[in-house]
C-alpha cells in the first residue's frame, strides 16, 4: 500500500509538474509574441518617421491614401501627378512638405516650412538662397492644389500675362520690406473681400497685366536660379528632371570660366534665360501622369525637361530665342546719339536719359534740359528725355525736390563741385561709369507699352522744364521712389562715377592763392 500510495503521489507530482511546465511555456510564448508585436509596431513607426524625415510623406505605396489634401485628402490622381513630377513610383519619395499641405490650411505655416527646407537644402548643397523671397498666398494655394501650370491642361507655353503665376521661377524674386508689407495688406484685404464679393462682381475683375520684368545681371540671375532650385527640391526632391536640368544651368553659371565673362550677360540675355526657364517649366508641368500610367504593362516614362537644349547657350552667354517673349521685357536698339552717346535704349525694365521710343518726332536741337545729357532723344517713348526745343522754366516755379534722400546725398557733392548745380550730365555720368542707358533701373509704374518714361533729370537733380517737359509724366513723386530703386541707382554704378567726376573736377581747380596756369600763347586756361 505504501508503495502504491507513493506511486500515486509520484504520478500526481509528475502531472502537476507537466501542467506547470506547460503553463510556463504558454506564458513565455505569450510574452515573446507581445514583445514581437511591440517590436514590429515600433519598427513600423520608426520606418514611417524615417521616411517622413528623409523626404518621404509616408503611406501606402499603391494608393498614397495616407496623404491629406488642401481641405480634403489628395486623390489617387493627385498622388500619381506628384509621383510623376518627383520621378518616382514610390509614394514615400514624395517630399514631406506635402504632409504640411495635407494637415494645415495656414499659409504662414506653408511659408515657414518651405523656407526652412530651402535653407537646409542651400546649406547642404552650398548654394546661396535669396532670403528676400516672399511666396504670396495665391502662389501657396496654387502649389498646394497642384496648379503648377496656370494654363492647366492647355498649351504648355509661357505667356506674358501669367509668367509669374503657377510654379514659376519669378516666385523666387527678392522683395523689399515695403513690397512684402503691401502684399500682406493686399492679402488681408482680399481675404476680407472674399466673404462679400458676389459672382457677378468677381467676373468683372480685370485680368492682370504683364508681370514686372526680372532684374538682369549675372549675379542676380545666378542667385535667382539657385533659389528656384531650392524651391523645386523642397517640392519634388532630387528625382525631378526639371530640378535636375536647372541644377546644371546653375552649375554652368558658377563655373569660373563663365564668371569671367559675366559682363557678357546683358540685361536682355539674362531675361531671355529666365523666360526660357519659365517656358520649359510650363511644358514640364503640363505632362501630368495618371494612375493608369503606373499599371501600364508596356511600362511608363517620367516627365522630362528640355532645359539641356539651352545649356551651351548659357555657357557662352548667347541670346536665347523663345516664342511669346513679352514685348514689355524687350530691349530694343535705338538710333545713336541718344542720351549722352549711348547706342541702345532700355525698355521694359530700364529707362535712361533718352532711351528712344516708338514713333514721335526726334529732337535734333542738340541740347537737353540736363546740361546736354538728354540731347538727340525722341520726344515720346523712352525714359528720361525732354525735348530740347522747349524753353526752360524760369525761377523756382513752385518746384519741390522729390529726390530720394539716398540719391540726394550722393549728388550733394557733385552739385557743389561741378558748378552745374542740379543740372545733371547723364551722358557723362554713364560714360564715366562704363554703363549704358539700358543698364538703368526702372520704376514699373512708369512703363507704358513696354517703354519706360522716367525723366532722369528729375530723379537725379532737377528738370528745369518742369511741367513743360515732354516726360512730365515721368516725374515720380517721392512716394513712388522706393528705397530699393534708390539703392540700385546708387550702388550699381552711379556712386563711383559721381565720386570720380568730383575728383576730376577738383583736380582741374587751381589751389588757393596759386596763379592761373598759362598756355603757350600766354592766355590763362
Amino acid at each position: 500500500m505504501g508503495i502504491r500510495v507513493r506511486e500515486i503521489g509520484g504520478q500526481g507530482m509528475a502531472q502537476r509538474g507537466q501542467i506547470g511546465q506547460a503553463n510556463l511555456l504558454a506564458t513565455t510564448a505569450n510574452a515573446v509574441q507581445n514583445m514581437g508585436n511591440q517590436m514590429v509596431a515600433g519598427l513600423q513607426a520608426a520606418i514611417t518617421a524615417s521616411a517622413q524625415q528623409n523626404g518621404g510623406a509616408g503611406g501606402d505605396g499603391g494608393s498614397g491614401s495616407g496623404l491629406g489634401g488642401f481641405g480634403k485628402k489628395y486623390s489617387r490622381s493627385h498622388i500619381a501627378q506628384l509621383k510623376g513630377f518627383c520621378g518616382s513610383d514610390d509614394v514615400r519619395r514624395i517630399p514631406a512638405i506635402w504632409h504640411t499641405f495635407s494637415t494645415s490650411k495656414d499659409f504662414d505655416s506653408y511659408r515657414v516650412e518651405i523656407e526652412k527646407r530651402m535653407e537646409k537644402w542651400g546649406r547642404d548643397k552650398g548654394v546661396e538662397i535669396d532670403y528676400g523671397m516672399y511666396l504670396e498666398d495665391d502662389s501657396l494655394k496654387a502649389i498646394a492644389q497642384l496648379q503648377f501650370n496656370p494654363s492647366g491642361s492647355g498649351a504648355g507655353v509661357a505667356l506674358a500675362q501669367s509668367a509669374d503665376k503657377g510654379l514659376s521661377i519669378l516666385l523666387c524674386r527678392p522683395r523689399t520690406i515695403a513690397e512684402v508689407e503691401r502684399l500682406r495688406d493686399n492679402e488681408q484685404a482680399t481675404a476680407t473681400a472674399a466673404q462679400t464679393v458676389t459672382v457677378d462682381q468677381a467676373k468683372k475683375i480685370k485680368p492682370g497685366t504683364v508681370c514686372k520684368p526680372p532684374n538682369g545681371t549675372y549675379l542676380e540671375l545666378r542667385l535667382l536660379i539657385g533659389t528656384y532650385c531650392g524651391l523645386l527640391y523642397t517640392l519634388f526632391g532630387s528625382g525631378c528632371d526639371y530640378y535636375h536640368e536647372l541644377r546644371k544651368i546653375h552649375a554652368a553659371l558658377l563655373a569660373r570660366e563663365v564668371a569671367a565673362i559675366r559682363e557678357a550677360f546683358t540685361v536682355d540675355k539674362c531675361r531671355r534665360i529666365i523666360w526660357a526657364i519659365i517656358d520649359d517649366g510650363r511644358a514640364f508641368f503640363r505632362q501630368k501622369m495618371a494612375e493608369a500610367d503606373f499599371s501600364d504593362p508596356e511600362g511608363y516614362t517620367f516627365r522630362t525637361s528640355l532645359l539641356s537644349a539651352i545649356g551651351e547657350k548659357v555657357r557662352f552667354a548667347n541670346v536665347i530665342e523663345r516664342p511669346f517673349y513679352p514685348q514689355a521685357w524687350e530691349i530694343r536698339p535705338v538710333m545713336s546719339g541718344d542720351g549722352g552717346g549711348s547706342t541702345r535704349g532700355r525698355t521694359g525694365g530700364g529707362s535712361g536719359g533718352g532711351g528712344g521710343g516708338s514713333g514721335g518726332t526726334r529732337n535734333t536741337s542738340g541740347a537737353g534740359p540736363s546740361g546736354g545729357a538728354e540731347s538727340g532723344s525722341y520726344r515720346r517713348g523712352g525714359g528720361g528725355a525732354s525735348s530740347g526745343n522747349m524753353a526752360p522754366a524760369t525761377g523756382s516755379g513752385g518746384w519741390t525736390d522729390d529726390r530720394h534722400p539716398t540719391i540726394k546725398a550722393m549728388m550733394r557733392e557733385y552739385e557743389a563741385t561741378t558748378g552745374l548745380g542740379l543740372r545733371i550730365n547723364l551722358g557723362r555720368v554713364l560714360n564715366t561709369a562704363g554703363r549704358e542707358i539700358r543698364d538703368l533701373p526702372v520704376i514699373p509704374e512708369y512703363v507704358e507699352n513696354g517703354r519706360p518714361f522716367i525723366c532722369w533729370a528729375h530723379i537725379l537733380g532737377r528738370c528745369h522744364f518742369g511741367s513743360s517737359c515732354t516726360f512730365s509724366r515721368g516725374h515720380p513723386p517721392r512716394r513712388d521712389i522706393l528705397d530699393a530703386f534708390a539703392r540700385e541707382v546708387v550702388g550699381l554704378f552711379l556712386e563711383g562715377a559721381i565720386t570720380t567726376m568730383v575728383a576730376e573736377q577738383r583736380g582741374r581747380q587751381p589751389a588757393a592763392g596759386s596763379p592761373p596756369k598759362k598756355q603757350k600763347g600766354g592766355d590763362a586756361e
